[in-house]
C-alpha cells in the first residue's frame, strides 16, 4: 500500500511541477508577439486490479498542447493582409489628393492666375509690367504641371524601392519558414508537439500575410506549404521561393513581381499584374494604375491647354508686328517597342482636344494593324499607316515586321515635358494680325486667349472642369478606399480580439493557476511524506 501511495505522490508531484513550469512558461511569454498559451494535457493512470476492485496509480501526464485555433489563425492572416493592402493603397491616394487639391500644389490657382494676366493685358495690351506678369503666370503654370507630374514619378520611384523591401522580407521570412518546416516535422515524427516552433512558424507567416497574402496546405507531417494569390509556391515543405521586382514591360514606370526557385525551373517567372497579391505589396502595385492614370490625365490637361494658346498666338501678331510663335512647348507622343520589335513608330498630335488619357498597344501581325486603347481595351484595326486615332496620328518609322508590338503614352509626359518657348514679354501676340503694326494698344488676340478658359479643350470640358474631375476621381477613390481601410482594420481588431481570447496569455488566470497548481504539488510532496512515515513504520513492526 505504501508503495501505491509513493507512486501516486510521485506522480502527481511531477504533473504538478510541470503544470507549474508551463504555467510560469505562459506568464514568461506574455508579451512575447505570436504566442499561444499551454496548458498541460493529463489523465488518470491506468488502474489495476486488487480483491477489492481496481486500484487507482495516479495521474500521467499526455501532452503538453498549445491552445490556439486554425481556424482563427488563418481568419487572422486573412484579415492582416487586407488591412495592410487598404492601409498602404490609402497612402498613396492621400498623398495623390493632397498634391491635386492643396492650395500650395494644385493647378487650379497657377490656370486661373494665369488667365487673369491675359485679362489684365488686355486692358493695356503694350504694358511692359502686364506682358511681364502673362511670362510669370506662364511660368508659374509651367512649373506647377512639372511639379506635380514630378511628385507623381517620385511615387512610383517610391513604390519600386519598397516593393523590393517587401519581396526581399518575404524572402527572408519564406527561408525561416522553410527550415522551421523541417524542424516541425522531425520533431513531430519523433512523437513530439513543437509548441513554440509552431508559433514562430504562424508568427511568421503572419509577418508574409502584412506583405502579401497567402494560402495554407497542411502536409500532414508538420509541414506547411504557402502559397500566394497567383498560385505560385512561396514555401513547399522545406523549398523557398525567391520573389524578385522587375520593371513592367508594357510600362517601364510600373513594377511587377516575379517568384523565381525550384518549383519554376530557377526561371523568374512574371506574376500577372491583374492578380491582387494582398498586403503591401498588393496595396503598392495596386495604386501604380491611379499614378499612372492621374499622370495621363495631367499631361492630357497640359498639352490641350499648351496647344490651344500656341494656336491663339499663331493668330496674332506680337509688339513689332511679327505673326506670334508658341509660348509652350508641349513636346510629343511617346512610343516604345515591347521585347524585339524590329520596326518603329513616328507619332505626332493631330488633334488635342480629342486625346484620351490613355496607354495604347499597336500590334502588327503582318497584315493587320490593330491599336488597343488601354484604359477600356477597345480595339482599332487598319492595313496600313498612317493612322489617326483619338487625336494621335500614327506612322511607321522604318517598316514593321509581323509580331511587332509598340506602347504608345500620348500624354504621360505632357505635364512633365510642358516647357516655356521664350521669356521675351514683347513676343507675346496680342493684336491681330488684322491690325496695323503701329496699332500696339489692339488687344483682339490677347482677349481671345483669355477667352479659352472657357472653351473646350479637353475631351469636350474646359481646362478648370478637366482638372476638376481629375480632382474629384482621385478624391472619389481615396474616400472609398478609406472606408474600405476602416472596415478592414475594424475587422482585423475583431479578429485579433477572438483570436487572442483563445490563445493570448491571460495573468489574472495564470497566477490563479500558479496557486491551484501549487496547492497540488504541496499536497502530493505530503502523500510522499506520509508514504515515506507508512513504510517506515512497517519497517520498524518487521524489526
Amino acid at each position: 500500500m505504501s508503495g501505491s501511495l509513493l507512486s501516486i505522490g510521485q506522480s502527481g508531484l511531477a504533473a504538478a511541477n510541470l503544470a507549474l513550469a508551463t504555467t510560469s512558461h505562459n506568464i514568461a511569454n506574455v508579451n512575447t508577439p505570436g504566442y499561444s498559451r499551454q496548458e498541460v494535457v493529463q489523465r488518470a493512470a491506468m488502474a489495476g486490479f486488487s480483491g477489492a476492485g481496481f486500484s487507482g496509480k495516479g495521474v500521467e501526464v499526455v501532452n503538453i498542447q498549445r491552445v490556439a485555433s486554425a481556424f482563427l489563425t488563418q481568419q487572422a492572416h486573412i484579415a492582416t493582409a487586407n488591412a495592410s493592402a487598404s492601409n498602404t493603397a490609402l497612402e498613396y491616394l492621400n498623398r495623390i489628393a493632397d498634391n491635386l487639391t492643396s492650395d500650395e500644389t494644385s493647378l487650379s490657382s497657377s490656370v486661373d492666375g494665369f488667365f487673369s494676366s491675359l485679362q489684365d493685358l488686355s486692358a493695356t495690351p503694350s504694358g511692359s509690367t502686364e506682358r511681364q506678369s502673362v511670362i510669370s503666370a506662364a511660368q508659374s503654370l509651367v512649373n506647377r504641371f512639372n511639379s506635380l507630374d514630378e511628385s507623381l514619378t517620385s511615387m512610383s520611384s517610391e513604390i519600386g524601392q519598397r516593393l523590393q523591401t517587401a519581396a526581399s522580407q518575404i524572402n527572408t521570412y519564406a527561408g525561416q519558414i522553410a527550415k522551421l518546416n523541417d524542424q516541425i516535422a522531425l520533431q513531430m515524427g519523433s512523437g513530439l508537439t513543437p509548441n513554440d516552433l509552431l508559433d514562430q512558424r504562424d508568427q511568421l507567416i503572419r509577418s508574409v500575410s502584412d506583405l502579401t497574402s497567402v494560402s495554407l496546405v497542411d502536409q500532414g507531417d508538420g509541414r506547411v506549404n504557402v502559397f500566394l494569390p497567383s498560385g505560385d509556391a512561396l514555401v513547399l515543405g522545406s523549398q523557398s521561393t525567391q520573389l524578385v521586382v522587375q520593371r513592367d514591360e508594357s510600362d517601364p514606370a510600373q513594377f511587377r513581381l516575379a517568384a523565381q526557385g525550384a518549383a519554376t525551373g530557377g526561371v523568374a517567372r512574371t506574376i500577372q499584374g491583374s492578380i491582387d497579391l494582398g498586403g503591401t505589396v498588393g496595396g503598392l502595385m495596386s495604386v501604380q494604375s491611379n499614378i499612372a492614370d492621374s499622370r495621363n490625365e495631367l499631361g492630357r490637361i497640359a498639352i490641350a491647354f499648351g496647344d490651344a494658346i500656341n494656336k491663339q498666338q499663331a493668330l496674332g501678331q506680337d509688339i513689332k508686328g511679327v505673326q506670334g510663335t508658341n509660348l509652350f512647348d508641349i513636346g510629343s507622343p511617346s512610343a516604345f517597342p515591347i521585347s524585339t520589335a524590329t520596326g518603329s513608330l513616328n507619332v505626332s498630335f493631330a488633334d488635342t482636344t480629342a486625346l484620351q488619357s490613355s496607354d495604347y498597344q499597336l500590334d502588327y501581325d503582318g497584315t493587320q494593324y490593330t491599336v488597343t486603347r488601354k484604359s477600356d481595351g477597345v480595339k482599332t484595326a487598319f492595313t496600313s499607316l498612317p493612322q489617326t486615332i483619338d487625336g494621335m496620328s500614327i506612322a511607321a518609322g522604318t517598316a514593321l515586321a509581323a509580331g511587332d508590338s509598340f506602347i504608345i503614352q500620348p500624354t504621360r509626359g505632357g505635364a512633365g515635358n510642358l516647357k516655356l518657348a521664350f521669356t521675351n514679354p514683347d513676343k507675346i501676340a496680342a493684336a491681330s494680325l488684322s491690325a496695323a503694326t503701329t496699332a500696339t494698344g489692339d488687344n483682339t488676340n490677347v482677349r481671345a486667349m483669355a477667352a479659352l478658359a472657357t472653351k473646350a479643350l479637353v475631351d469636350g470640358k474646359t481646362i478648370a472642369d478637366a482638372n476638376a474631375q481629375l480632382m474629384g476621381k482621385i478624391g472619389n477613390a481615396a474616400s472609398a478606399k478609406g472606408i474600405e481601410a476602416t472596415a478592414n482594420q475594424r475587422l482585423l481588431d475583431q479578429v485579433t480580439t477572438q483570436e487572442q481570447s483563445v490563445s493570448g496569455v491571460n495573468l489574472d488566470e495564470e497566477a490563479a493557476n500558479l496557486l491551484r497548481y501549487q496547492q497540488a504539488y504541496q499536497a502530493s510532496a505530503k502523500a510522499i511524506a506520509i508514504a515515506g512515515e507508512v513504510f517506515k513504520t512497517i519497517l520498524d513492526i518487521m524489526g
